[in-house]
C-alpha cells in the first residue's frame, strides 16, 4: 500500500511538473510571438506622439502668423526707446496670451510664454512680467534660422529642468524686412498629454472621452481652414453600438451655434479600426 501511495504521489508530482512546464512554455512562446507586434505598437506610439507635436506646432505657427502681421505687433518692436519697446512688447504679449486662452485650438494647452524677440535674438518683452528683457535666446538654432530665413518653425527647447514646445514666426515691417520674431511656448508635458490614444492609433477606453476627442479634432481641423462646425453640410457617423446614439447626440449638438444642423447619417458598423466606437466623415462649405 505504501508503495502504491508513493507511486501515486510521484505521478501527481510528475503531472504537475509537466503541466507547469507546458504553461511556462506557452507563455514564453506567446511572448516571443508577440515581440514583433509589441515593437510595432511601440513604434506606432512614438510616431503618433511625434505627429501630434508636429501638428500642435504647425497650428501654433499658423495662429501666430496672423498675430505677427497686426500693426500693434510691429509697433511694439519699433518704439523709439528700449523702455518703450519693452513696455509695448509686454502689453502686446499679454494681449496675445489672453486671445490664445479663448482659441479652440489651444484648449487646455495654452502657451505659458509669449515673447517678442529682436533680430539679435534678445527678448524685448514677454507676457506677465517685466523680467527677461534683454536676455539672449540665440542658443536655439531653430529660432536663429527663422530670423535669417523668414520661415516659421517649432522645436523642443530645454530650459533648466523644463522642456517646452516652442513655436516662432517672424515679424516684418512695411518693406518686408524682418524686424524680430513672435515666440510662444508651452510645457512639453502639457503638449504630450494631448497625445491621446487616438493619435497613437488606439481609441480611448472612455466613450465620453472618445466622443469629445473626435468632435474636438473635427472642430480644430475646420478652424485651421477658416471655418467652424456651423459650416458643415453633411456628416456621417459610423458606430459599433447604436445604443450610444443619445450619448453621442447630446455631445454633438453642443458643437453648433445654429438651429438647423447639417444633414447626418448615424449608421451601424460591426467593427471599426483600433477598437473605436465611432468614425466620422463630413463635408463643409464656408458660409
Amino acid at each position: 500500500m505504501r508503495i502504491k501511495i508513493i507511486a501515486v504521489n510521484a505521478l501527481i508530482v510528475a503531472l504537475v511538473g509537466l503541466l507547469s512546464f507546458l504553461l511556462v512554455r506557452q507563455s514564453l512562446s506567446a511572448a516571443t510571438s508577440n515581440k514583433d507586434q509589441l515593437a510595432l505598437d511601440a513604434q506606432n506610439d512614438v510616431n503618433g506622439a511625434a505627429a501630434s507635436l508636429q501638428l500642435d506646432g504647425l497650428r501654433t505657427e499658423r495662429w501666430l502668423s496672423a498675430a505677427a502681421t497686426e500693426q500693434s505687433t510691429l509697433d511694439a518692436l519699433t518704439k523709439a526707446s528700449p523702455s518703450a519697446r519693452g513696455d509695448a512688447a509686454t502689453n502686446r504679449c499679454n494681449d496675445i496670451f489672453n486671445k490664445m486662452k479663448n482659441e479652440p485650438i489651444f484648449d487646455k494647452n495654452v502657451a505659458t510664454l509669449v515673447a517678442l524677440i529682436d533680430t539679435a535674438t534678445k527678448i524685448v518683452g514677454r507676457n506677465n512680467t517685466n523680467m527677461s528683457r534683454g536676455d539672449s535666446i540665440g542658443s536655439y538654432a531653430g529660432l536663429k534660422k527663422t530670423l535669417s530665413s523668414g520661415q516659421s518653425g517649432s522645436d523642443i527647447w530645454y530650459e533648466a529642468k523644463d522642456r517646452v514646445l516652442a513655436s516662432y514666426v517672424v515679424v516684418r515691417d512695411a518693406t518686408g524686412a524682418v524686424v524680430g520674431a513672435l515666440v510662444a511656448s508651452r510645457p512639453l508635458n502639457d503638449s504630450l498629454s494631448h497625445v491621446s490614444d487616438a493619435t497613437t492609433g488606439k481609441a480611448p477606453a472612455d466613450v465620453d472621452q472618445e466622443i469629445k476627442l473626435l468632435l474636438d479634432r473635427v472642430k480644430a481641423t475646420l478652424v485651421l481652414a477658416g471655418m467652424s462646425m456651423d459650416d458643415l453640410t453633411y456628416v456621417q457617423i459610423a458606430c459599433t453600438d447604436l445604443s450610444l446614439y443619445d450619448k453621442f447626440n447630446a455631445a454633438y449638438r453642443g458643437y453648433f451655434t445654429i438651429k438647423d444642423l447639417p444633414a447626418r447619417e448615424f449608421i451601424g458598423a460591426a467593427t471599426l479600426l483600433r477598437g473605436g466606437h465611432f468614425e466620422l466623415q463630413a463635408i463643409a462649405v464656408k458660409r
